[in-house]
């Protein structure tokens, strides 16, 4: 199984570019999912394929913004619905963690295979 993590840096344009270069590799996309620590502000997307998977660093969600309109972007290109991809992302609930709590918790999930996808 292939695996391709990327290096924590959070620059959109760097993620995206990593995920160009690299989801091929991975090969169908079935699953896709979005963790982080909204005290650490980290966010991590994570794409289960047949072949591997790939965690992306650069994104973001629960607003509008940079982060968040790269992660719909990727959402799209692995087939989710614009619509449901911009749900996903503009509206997650990002939950509240203690102040000093810097453990990566589960934001949202897409089950590919559950949903119709856009060609």
């Amino acid at each position: 199984m292939n695996e391709f993590i990327e290096k924590p840096h959070g620059v959109t344009d760097i993620s995206l570019q990593y995920f160009d270069d690299n989801i091929a590799k991975i090969g169908k996309v079935r699953t896709v999912r979005g963790s982080g620590n909204k005290n650490g502000v980290v966010y991590r997307m994570e794409l289960i394929g047949d072949d591997g998977r790939m965690e992306l660093d650069g994104f973001a969600w629960g607003y509008h913004g940079t982060g968040p309109q790269g992660a719909v972007r990727v959402l799209t290109q692995v087939g989710v619905p614009r619509d449901l991809a911009e749900r996903t992302i503009f509206q997650a609930h990002v939950p509240a963690q203690k102040e000093k709590d810097r453990s990566i918790v589960p934001h949202w999930e897409l089950d590919l295979d559950s949903i119709p996808r856009q060609t």
